[in-house]
């Protein structure tokens, strides 16, 4: 439900048209790094990404932050995985954990990527 609840939150926001920010819209404070550095923290565009992503605009998102693509993917796949076993009574399959912690840290490794590319690029 979780991951359904954050896949909806973010189809009701409106993309920022600067790359990040959008989660200013839910009532949080702007970002920390953004504030006191000036320059953007590898979660910078996450929210932007994932509204981006739930309004199928996958090239914006990806853009925007790849690691909030890639997170919003792997959202948008096993959210409606576990509905169904969870419908049917059913545990994940032991190899779906492996599979699952493994696009985690992929995603994280994208993250760091892109994070890096924005930094010193």
């Amino acid at each position: 439900m979780v991951l359904i609840g954050l896949l909806l939150t973010a189809y009701q926001l409106q993309p920022n048209s600067q790359g990040y920010g959008t989660h200013q819209q839910l009532g949080l404070p702007p970002c920390t790094a953004m504030v006191v550095w000036g320059g953007r923290c590898p979660a910078c565009g996450m929210t932007t990404s994932w509204a981006y992503f739930t309004k199928l605009q996958w090239g914006e998102s990806f853009l925007v932050n790849a690691g909030g693509f890639v997170f919003a993917l792997i959202a948008a796949v096993v959210a409606p995985c576990l509905g169904w076993l969870s419908y049917r009574g059913q545990s994940a399959p032991q190899w779906s954990v492996a599979a699952l912690a493994l696009a985690l840290v992929a995603g994280l490794f994208v993250t760091g990527i892109d994070w890096a590319m924005r930094f010193f690029g």
